[in-house]
């Protein structure tokens, strides 16, 4: 870890990160509508690893708080009560720091009925009012839900898509390897230390979205992991206007 590092020097690298969000195809899309203005639309992507949204150590669907070990395992706030907050993984403490990436990815999946209902009514109704997110019914069958927001796969300080190495500080925020290494391993939001502890359940998440092309509307029918798209929009046939850089 580097030391010496001031305040003007962090929020200089944070103002130096904000403006490269502007050259980023988030993940939304605007469209024209009936008097010419454009429409903000959220784009989803769809999962298809849901056992990544249930606690690996009783395999109950996940809900907030969520908590992660220094090793980057996680389990649910019981868990870790019943097993004295030691992981069982590695034997290192787990309790105290919170994986709230992954208490905000867990709130922004949402999964049909295994049963084929329909029925919007039916389907919001849980037992503790999460919708079939929650309870054994998830975990009976393996398959696919879709995270309604896809900004939670985007690094919050240079907004690019989020790979391999995710790093969280002890408040739970998260960064990518080249911002970690740009901040000088200080979290913008909190000044505490990121770039040691890596959020290994964020790195599994983001390699089991697939999304569609952003011209899908157009009429483009391939799907990518979620970042690769924006290479193949600049390509794609389907295209009616150009990004502005």
């Amino acid at each position: 870890m580097v030391k010496g590092t001031n305040a003007e020097q962090a929020l200089a690298g944070e103002a130096s990160c904000s403006r490269q969000k502007k050259q980023q195809v988030p993940s939304i899309v605007e469209e024209e509508g009936e008097n010419g203005v454009g429409d903000v639309v959220a784009r989803s992507g769809t999962l298809f690893e849901l056992d990544l949204l249930d606690c690996h150590v009783c395999c109950h669907a996940l809900t907030s708080p969520i908590f992660q070990c220094d090793n980057g395992h996680i389990a649910c706030s019981s868990c870790c009560t019943e097993l004295r907050n030691k992981c069982p993984a590695c034997t290192l403490p787990i309790g105290k720091y919170r994986c709230k990436i992954m208490e905000k990815v867990v709130e922004a999946v949402i999964v049909p009925c295994p049963n084929g209902c329909t029925d919007d009514d039916e389907e919001e109704e849980g037992e503790n009012g999460g919708g079939t997110r929650t309870g054994d019914v998830v975990k009976s069958a393996a398959r696919s839900g879709t995270l309604l927001d896809l900004h939670l796969l985007d690094c919050p300080v240079c907004s690019n898509a989020l790979t391999s190495s995710i790093f969280q500080c002890d408040n739970g925020h998260i960064a990518c390897s080249s911002c970690c290494i740009e901040m000088r391993y200080k979290c913008p939001l909190c000044t505490f230390p990121i770039g040691t502890y890596r959020c290994r359940i964020m790195e599994k998440v983001v390699k089991a979205v697939i999304v569609p092309c952003p011209n899908a509307k157009y009429g483009c029918t391939k799907t990518f992991f979620y970042g690769k798209e924006l290479i193949h929009e600049k390509e794609c046939r389907f295209a009616t206007f150009i990004y502005a850089l």
